[in-house]
């Protein structure tokens, strides 16, 4: 089905299920914060083998402990209205009422945003995602390829290739206590794991605890990362930042670089079975 809008296309109200399956969507809104909303405990998203065009910057709302699953399927967000933060994704609000948080789960995915501050994965307040042979694409300054902030936002990302373009990009960055699992690993000789980035001050593994009750924790594992202009590969930002790496390979191809940067007393990055490629002038393997 091939489906043209100017207006917000589809809201999934309290206990309702939308299906898209073979659908093509191009939705001209470009004002909303999200084109497709699914807002209420027990409502359910499902979409397979579709193909999602947004003009603005918000693509996909998931709240208050609804769901949505994804496979096969592309979403590209074009970022008309940029400058307002948005995402190809957005999960947001736990329902306190039943303890159930906001959910996605998305395999072999493609999410490719345009426009400053516009994140591929955007984790607010509670939420999970499990995401799996899935490619996060940012193109804008300030754009994350996953982004959380929130100490109960857990999620999952097995073989998941994630490149940042923009200046300050950063392809994941966790705030406040959340927590992310990144696995890797190759299939027939192909490396499945990455996250490259491209722009001035670009990182590629972010953490930053903001005073959160538990740490902020990334651990990754059989992934590769590639920094092709200035930044860090791996970046502790504060006390309460715990990263753990674990048969990981940076390539550090950008001039004034470096690949672990552990920045203050309390950050925790502890590395195994690391490999460092250092090419770029001035650049160093550990800050």
């Amino acid at each position: 089905s091939n489906i043209n809008t100017i207006a917000r296309p589809f809201y999934v109200g309290a206990g309702a299920t939308l299906r898209l399956s073979h659908v093509t969507l191009n939705s001209n809104e470009s004002v909303a914060a999200s084109n497709i909303g699914v807002y209420d405990l027990n409502s359910d998203l499902f979409v397979d083998n579709s193909e999602l065009t947004f003009a603005g910057v918000g693509g996909i709302a998931i709240s208050n402990g609804a769901s949505a699953t994804l496979s096969n399927s592309k979403i590209f967000i074009n970022g008309m209205t940029n400058g307002n933060t948005g995402a190809g994704i957005h999960l947001n609000w736990f329902n306190n009422e039943k303890g159930i948080s906001s959910s996605t789960r998305a395999d072999n995915v493609l999410i490719e945003t345009k426009g400053d501050n516009v994140h591929s994965l955007y984790m607010t307040n509670h939420s999970r995602a499990i995401v799996d042979n899935s490619q996060f694409i940012t193109h804008g300054s300030g754009a994350f390829g996953i982004y959380a902030n929130n100490s109960k936002d857990i999620s999952q990302i097995d073989k998941t290739a994630i490149e940042t373009f923009g200046d300050g990009g950063i392809g994941v960055a966790m705030y406040k206590g959340a927590q992310i699992e990144l696995e890797g690993g190759l299939k027939d000789g192909v490396q499945l794991g990455s996250i490259t980035t491209h722009g001035i001050n670009a990182h590629g593994l972010y953490a930053k605890h903001d005073n959160a009750v538990t740490p902020t924790t990334i651990n990754a594992s059989d992934i590769v990362l590639k920094i092709e202009n200035t930044g860090y590969g791996v970046f502790a930002d504060s006390e309460g930042s715990d990263i753990q790496l674990n048969n990981v390979r940076l390539m550090i191809n950008g001039d004034k670089a470096a690949g672990l940067y552990a920045k203050n007393a309390g950050a925790i990055l502890y590395a195994d079975r690391v490999n460092a490629e250092i090419n770029g002038y001035q650049s160093m393997g550990m800050h």
